[in-house]
């Protein structure tokens, strides 16, 4: 067994802020190592996309920006699935009814998930299959109604909204007005959370990318934020690739598994200012004394030089291991099942929750095929910016 699959170096911190899960997702990870490297533990977390389609452009958005998937998508370049066969409210719920064993979590994502009207009702009726629910949402989209009934969906426990920096630079990315929105929406959203009388409370987040941009006026945001109702704040690192690096990621998934996923692409990125990892890093640190828990980031504990090499060399990544395929799944807009967040491994599925049962492709051959394949090689090239690798995930 290799202890390195076992405990990570975040776990210190994470036990600190909460040992319970800390030494829950500890256990998980034992009980795995001590099986078949092929197979899978419980599905601790489900990640649901309720559709790919967005309202919104952003240029940096590895899906519907500047190099998103999702243009290729509507030219027909590549599958589009995700957009033309998503799947129905009742094959939502036979989802849900599927996760009820595991005790999964379940985190529902887009696109933008409350353009589907019924996205609502979907997490009404996770509430009352008792599944823990997560979303993340732009908050343009949130009209009164649906916020009342956000606030009272009983196991409901996290909202997490979207912002781009301090008003300016948010509305430069997302367009004028969209700040405002959404702000309004966190503040009706904290009030009527009030009014639930039952289950836990519903924590609202926001998560900020740090880009060259908006780093300036964060401190504004970090306030702005706490006069709204929101509960903590999340400084994101900037995902980026290099062409090479994404092309060598491309061929790597060609050889193992035979699938053209172009999604890696979405995610190359220009070269950044010399002077940016130590203004990210000067920013992060002035915020978390400032501001204490309130303010956290995805790799809370990088010292300065950590942070240089992040934004610099793509050999360089925080957590060299992946449990993601023992114990979660991403579910896409249009059923099939896969183990990566976002774009970089989108296009080698392990089934389709529409034809076959979630136990039998948690378990298959294809699943087996995927788990094997990382634990015989490592990481894939592009799993060197993946939100899992660097995270101060537990």
């Amino acid at each position: 067994m290799d202890l390195g699959d076992v405990f990570y170096r975040s776990d210190f911190r994470s036990f600190r802020r909460d040992p319970v899960s800390t030494g829950r997702n500890i256990l998980e990870r034992f009980q795995r190592a001590r099986h078949p490297v092929e197979q899978g533990g419980r599905i601790l977390i489900a990640t649901v996309e309720v559709t790919f389609l967005c309202n919104l452009r952003c240029p940096m958005c590895s899906q519907w920006g500047d190099n998103g998937v999702g243009h290729l998508m509507l030219r027909g370049e590549v599958d589009n699935s995700r957009i033309k066969q998503q799947m129905s409210f009742d094959q939502l719920k036979r989802l849900a009814d599927q996760l009820v064993p595991h005790r999964s979590v379940v985190h529902l994502i887009g696109g933008e998930p409350f353009l589907r009207r019924d996205t609502i009702d979907f997490v009404e009726y996770l509430s009352a299959v008792k599944l823990p629910t997560k979303f993340v949402t732009n908050g343009t989209l949130l009209s009164d109604s649906v916020i009342d009934r956000l606030g009272q969906a009983e196991y409901l426990v996290d909202g997490t909204f979207s912002i781009d920096g301090a008003e300016p630079d948010h509305d430069a990315v997302r367009g004028k007005g969209t700040y405002r929105k959404t702000m309004g929406a966190i503040a009706k959203l904290s009030a009527a959370r009030e009014k639930r009388t039952r289950g836990p409370r519903l924590t609202i987040r926001l998560n900020t990318t740090i880009q060259p941009g908006n780093y300036g006026r964060l401190r504004e945001l970090v306030l702005d934020a706490k006069a709204h109702g929101v509960d903590a704040v999340n400084l994101i690192h900037l995902r980026w690739m290099t062409d090479d690096w994404a092309a060598r990621h491309h061929q790597m998934l060609l050889q193992d598994f035979g699938v053209d996923d172009r999604g890696v692409y979405g995610e190359v990125a220009r070269p950044f200012p010399a002077e940016f990892p130590d203004q990210v890093f000067d920013t992060i640190r002035s915020l978390r004394a400032e501001f204490g828990r309130f303010v956290y980031t995805n790799a809370a504990y990088m010292t300065r030089e950590q942070t240089r090499r992040y934004y610099t060399d793509l050999n360089y990544v925080i957590h060299p291991h992946c449990a993601q395929p023992w114990r979660e799944i991403w579910v896409k807009a249009d059923g099939n099942v896969i183990f990566c967040p976002d774009q970089w491994i989108a296009n080698y599925a392990v089934g389709n929750v529409k034809d076959e049962p979630l136990d039998q492709l948690w378990q298959g051959p294809k699943a087996a095929r995927f788990r094997g394949a990382l634990a015989g090689h490592g990481l894939w090239p592009g799993c060197a910016r993946c939100c899992i690798t660097n995270g101060d995930h537990s």
